[in-house]
């Protein structure tokens, strides 16, 4: 039978304190490696896009960099305000992220559809890049921080 843990503990709250820290550090860490992510496909994807299209790769790349920069920043940064909630309000404030952010990504299509300005083919490229950077960042950050899913019973 497992006891209850008693919340005005003192031990309860300093190790609360603590993961909650820990959890902090990853996120933020988490967030500085993906924005680093955003600016080199900002870079490279544009240096690749002027190089394979001109000017329209240019403006596909920003485009696709913009797009995957909200993909990847969103989730983390809406996990990242939850921190301490209950699991239910972790888990309604990113679907909620997910369903705004899917809301975005399907109006910017609509709006770019049989426009020309930009290469549709460098701003899918951009974007698939960044979407799956950013998860590989997210993986790591999760999986080397110090977050405690069990806490030991003394």
């Amino acid at each position: 039978m497992i006891d209850k843990i008693d919340p005005t503990d003192d031990i309860t709250k300093e190790i609360a304190f603590r993961q909650d820290l820990e959890e902090r550090r990853a996120y933020k860490k988490a967030l500085t490696w993906i924005g680093l992510l955003i600016a080199a496909l900002a870079v490279g994807g544009t240096a690749i896009g002027y190089g394979i299209a001109g000017l329209p790769g240019v403006w596909g790349a920003l485009i696709g960099t913009a797009l995957a920069g909200l993909a990847g920043a969103s989730t983390i940064w809406s996990v990242s305000q939850t921190i301490g909630a209950p699991s239910t309000t972790i888990a309604t404030s990113v679907f909620g992220t997910w369903l705004v952010k899917i809301v975005i990504l399907i109006a910017a299509l609509a709006f770019l559809r049989g426009r020309t300005f930009f290469n549709s083919h460098v701003l899918f490229t951009v974007l698939v890049l960044g979407v799956i950077g950013a998860l590989v960042v997210e993986s790591l950050a999760v999986h080397r921080s110090r977050m405690h899913y069990v806490v030991p019973k003394d």
